[in-house]
């Protein structure tokens, strides 16, 4: 018996990969291996183009899920490749190329503007990497896990767009240090490409994704006869320099270190991650520390100050969240918590004349205009409140897609999220409740899955047990952390339950609109 249990288990894990590729009418095309680089200039008369098959009829994703993209709005696709490195270019039709929207932003962030993405997957179809050219020309990259993207990940890749009379352009050189795959001598890997049409609100992609069926991730289209290419050496060293000044007693002294993070490849699937911390004054004797996490930050906020009238809430507050934290607020009434949880969900904004910075998720908030914090707003944090907020007359279906419709997602796709979320909150028997048919945990409830809809990158939380029995409370506190550890979400979380903010990474204590 137990041998045969064996055997399934280790068929189910060899087979798995295949499976989470495999999709109905997958699209493949051949690629071809070049003798003469193309310079990645927009212009595509280069001599390594000239004989690659094309990747064409795209389908829409949304929101006319499937159907074919008329040819005015056609896109055609290449792929190459030598031994350094994978390249693509892409050529996508438009009536009216002059008005194709070009509102430029820094990188790893999303402007009003067309964009171009490339989905490259060589292992386990699930968890690929993300190269982005918006018509502007600006880069976003990001490693994918379950579906969840980390754009904190950054390559170094090259690209190029133009625009011409009948089309834009856009041209890349991914190398293969950006990538990581097996050392065999012929391989297929899964790609897919999409097309943002800004004017048009629409999405295409080459290989057809079906909303209503699995993760966007398992429907990757097939790129095949890779042939003799090689995983590079991938070793990435980060050096860092560290000073400390003590005073005592009106004594002061000074220390300075210096030190450096290495992530090395051991092998295609593992990577040491170490930190190198030399004591300077000891004939730099290292040691290393191997960490299996390593936190960036979510949210910086510095010398924020906030007055109405002539009170002043916030007194130059600083703060520091790291993604994946749940970090709790406490302290008395009037010390400026919910004042500054606002400023940091952009429902407010700091003193104009106070020198600030705000950057959430490598966003700078001061740099955006109205609309672009209102998209960010929709598409970065998550609200939960004291009281749910939720609208009467809807059910708790229709409650949790608001924020999704609000940020154009098509009903079908709206829907297919909030019960995917619904169900994991255990309110699969719920959905068309309203809120006066719920008890107050379930309510609760409903209210954490409307916050997780547009999958944020941060939730804040102001009282969000406060009207809640101790039963309750102490369920959603739970679930906070099972969101916590199951997909590395970021809270903070304004509270004066001390049950809850002693079982936050950290507790912060405000007093007087400062931060202790």
């Amino acid at each position: 018996m137990f041998n045969r249990q064996l055997i399934f288990i280790l068929f189910f894990l060899l087979t798995m990969p295949y499976l989470a590729q495999s999709n109905q009418n997958r699209k493949s095309i051949k690629t071809t291996r070049i003798t003469q680089t193309p310079k990645i200039d927009g212009d595509l008369n280069d001599e390594a183009w000239k004989n690659a098959e094309v990747a064409t009829d795209f389908v829409v994703l949304r929101p006319a899920n499937g159907k074919v993209v008329d040819k005015n709005y056609q896109t055609t696709v290449k792929v190459v490749y030598n031994d350094d490195a994978i390249y693509i270019s892409a050529e996508m039709n438009d009536p009216n190329p002059e008005k194709i929207p070009r509102e430029f932003a820094v990188r790893d962030n999303f402007s009003i503007s067309d964009f171009f993405l490339v989905t490259i997957n060589p292992n386990d179809g699930q968890n690929p990497f993300k190269f982005i050219v918006q018509a502007t020309g600006n880069q976003a990259d990001a490693k994918v896990l379950n579906g969840r993207e980390d754009f904190n990940w950054s390559a170094v890749w090259a690209s190029a767009s133009r625009i011409t009379d009948a089309r834009w352009v856009v041209e890349m050189e991914i190398p293969y240090r950006a990538l990581r795959f097996a050392n065999q001598p012929v391989q297929s890997w899964g790609f897919n490409f999409h097309r943002r049409l800004e004017l048009l609100n629409e999405q295409h992609t080459w290989n057809h994704i079906d909303n209503t069926v699995g993760r966007w991730t398992q429907y990757d289209g097939l790129i095949t006869d890779l042939r003799e290419i090689k995983p590079t050496t991938r070793l990435n060293l980060y050096p860092y320099q560290s000073s400390i000044i003590r005073t005592c007693q009106g004594k002061t002294d000074f220390d300075w270190a210096v030190g450096m993070d290495i992530k090395y490849g051991l092998t295609e699937n593992f990577t040491l991650d170490a930190t190198l911390i030399p004591e300077l004054v000891k004939f730099l004797v290292p040691f290393l520390v191997f960490s299996s996490l390593r936190f960036s930050k979510m949210i910086t906020g510095k010398n924020l100050h906030k007055s109405f009238g002539d009170i002043e809430v916030l007194k130059g507050v600083n703060i520091d969240v790291k993604k994946g934290e749940i970090v709790a607020i406490v302290g008395p009434s009037g010390a400026g918590k919910t004042t500054l949880l606002q400023i940091l969900g952009s429902l407010d904004k700091p003193d104009s004349s106070s020198t600030y910075g705000l950057n959430i998720n490598n966003i700078e908030i001061k740099n955006l205009s109205d609309s672009q914090i209102s998209k960010f707003r929709n598409e970065q944090v998550g609200f939960i409140f004291q009281f749910h907020q939720l609208l009467p007359e809807f059910t708790a279906l229709e409650n949790v897609c608001i924020p999704a419709f609000i940020g154009k997602k098509s009903k079908k796709e709206a829907e297919t999220k909030a019960k995917e979320i619904l169900d994991y909150l255990g309110l699969s028997d719920r959905y068309h409740h309203k809120p006066n048919e719920l008890s107050g945990g379930e309510q609760q409830r409903v209210a954490v899955a409307r916050a997780l809809i547009n999958n944020p990158a941060v939730i804040l939380a102001d009282e969000p047990s406060g009207n809640l029995d101790s039963q309750s409370a102490e369920n959603l506190h739970d679930l906070f952390f099972k969101l916590r550890d199951e997909f590395n979400q970021t809270f903070v979380i304004v509270t004066h339950n001390e049950t809850l903010a002693d079982m936050a990474d950290r507790k912060l204590v405000m007093k007087d609109g400062i931060i202790l």
